[in-house]
């Protein structure tokens, strides 16, 4: 009885997997029929998401090229930032105003671009705002551009010789880049024997990029913890006969100097450009004109000390030569900083209708400054470019209020010398040097150097510290040094650095060179527009 219980059983079972069996199969069938149904429908949903990214991306590339060829026109025309949506180009550039197709591209893909030039005169820089668009999708990006020049590079110079205004060299025999054939000489470049050559040495270190229009003569090891570039290494008439490293720009000693320098960039000097000098400061001074410029303009000798009251830029000026001047520039104390940011001064008018004219003679003509920190609440706060028809003398330290954050931006542009105040007594330091000079600014000198006063002359005074820019018509001495480079043995050592703000941070109307291109300085995507 019991076996047939069972058999019954293993029936029942058996036909209960059969179920299970035909469920599963059913099951499967059906998943196999939605699964596809299901990734093609969200497929198909996928694709406006997809043309939506692709559009998207596009549309950034769109502006891009918008930048791109606004710059393009910018190289063809030095003057083509003055031409706007209401000031029409003379070649009727229609992206002023409407959407131009991206050129041989996809016809999906147009820009347009609007110029803001409300602070060019000011600052040099040209702020651009493009669009582009791709199908539906538009993408907007704000670029500010300005002249390649002098806030580009740490330390830039036009001839690698000492000043012969300051040498007594020759003019005639000394007057040459390293890459122009003497005609006086019949050699390359300056006499060696007869010209003061002024080579970079192990004391000096330059963090921060450096430019010459000329070649870099060597004597040692120095640093350049920067890019490097010389236009020795750019023009078709290269002294091929000169030793250089690697094919480079760099110009060793004709003397015997073996050592190399420290290049922070491989195969540098590289090839640079030809950033000449404009000549005279004249623009400058018109900013500060007392009838149509809002700046301050002082006439003769002036001193300036810079100071900041709770984190307000003051100045105390003395000039005894001004008579007349715009007000509120005194000369005084606690002087508010110009509405523009430009102090001039001017040497003493020779016409006697001139309301600042005054009998005078010698250098109580001249339109000299000096600057300096103040001696209590020192350092500038502010923005503020300090021009000089003649020359620009360093008394002391000159600091920010705040560095190397805030926007405290310091000019010094002199027509001819940026000296730095070094008196010596019976062969010594006198009373009035300063050791371990900081300056913080950027310095321009056009037609002579950057050097301290007698600095062949006492005692090692120490570092000078320079954050910032130098950039000069020839290479001015600051100490002298022996022991093949590695000693200094009077004046200062040099420590140079790059204030990076500069590339975005303009000193109020600071200059630029005759002839350079146009670059990027600045970068940012705004909310759509158009």
């Amino acid at each position: 009885m019991n076996w047939i219980i069972d058999r019954i059983r293993h029936r029942l079972a058996q036909r209960d997997d059969a179920g299970v069996a035909m469920v599963i199969t059913v099951s499967v069938m059906m998943l196999m029929t939605l699964i596809p149904l299901i990734v093609f429908n969200q497929s198909v949903q996928q694709l406006p998401l997809a043309r939506h990214n692709q559009d998207h991306e596009s549309a950034l590339h769109a502006a891009e090229a918008g930048v791109d060829d606004y710059l393009n026109h910018l190289s063809n025309n030095g003057n083509y930032w003055t031409y706007t949506t209401t000031a029409a180009s003379p070649d009727a550039n229609a992206a002023f105003g409407g959407w131009v197709p991206v050129p041989g591209g996809n016809t999906n893909e147009s820009f347009r671009y609007a110029v803001d030039t409300a602070t060019t005169a000011s600052t040099g820089i040209v702020y651009l705002t493009a669009s582009g668009k791709a199908g539906n999708v538009v993408r907007t990006v704000k670029v500010g551009m300005r002249k390649l020049g002098f806030l580009d590079y740490l330390y830039l110079t036009d001839y690698e010789v000492a000043d012969p205004a300051i040498s007594g060299d020759s003019t005639s025999q000394c007057l040459y880049h390293a890459w122009e054939k003497n005609t006086s000489t019949g050699g390359w470049g300056p006499s060696a024997g007869s010209c003061t050559l002024i080579f970079w040495t192990t004391q000096a270190v330059l963090n921060g990029p450096t430019h010459s229009n000329d070649g870099l003569y060597v004597c040692g090891n120095p640093n350049f913890n920067g890019n490097v570039d010389t236009y020795y290494n750019s023009s078709t008439s290269l002294n091929t006969s000169a030793t250089r490293f690697g094919g480079s720009g760099t110009w060793l000693n004709p003397n015997g100097c073996t050592n190399v320098p420290n290049f922070n960039r491989s195969g540098d000097p590289a090839s640079g450009s030809l950033l000449a000098m404009p000549p005279a400061n004249t623009a400058i001074q018109n900013q500060a004109d007392p009838v149509s410029g809002p700046g301050c303009l002082y006439t003769g000798p002036t001193t300036i000390a810079l100071k900041n009251v709770s984190g307000v830029g003051k100045m105390d000026v003395t000039s005894p030569g001004t008579k007349k001047t715009k007000t509120g520039c005194g000369p005084g104390t606690d002087l508010a900083l110009p509405s523009n940011g430009v102090v001039y001064v001017q040497g003493v008018p020779s016409s006697s209708t001139n309301v600042n004219y005054s009998s005078c003679s010698g250098t109580n003509c001249q339109g000299d400054v000096k600057v300096s920190n103040a001696a209590t609440n020192g350092g500038l706060a502010g923005q503020l470019t300090i021009a000089a028809a003649n020359d620009v003398i360093i008394t002391g330290n000159i600091t920010y209020h705040q560095y190397p954050t805030g926007n405290d931006v310091l000019g010094l542009i002199a027509n001819n010398d940026v000296s730095i105040y070094h008196p010596v007594s019976n062969g010594s330091n006198a009373s009035g040097s300063t050791t371990n000079l900081r300056i913080d600014a950027a310095i321009l000198s056009l037609n002579h150097s950057f050097y301290v006063q007698n600095w062949d002359v006492g005692s090692p005074m120490g570092n000078l510290t320079v954050n910032g820019v130098i950039a000069q018509k020839y290479r001015g001495p600051v100490g002298t040094f022996g022991g093949g480079g590695n000693t200094i043995q009077s004046g200062y050592n040099k420590d140079y650095n790059y204030d990076t703000r500069l590339k975005y941070l303009t000193p109020p109307y600071f200059m630029n060179p005759l002839q350079s291109a146009w670059v990027r300085n600045s970068f940012a995507e705004l909310k759509p527009a158009f």
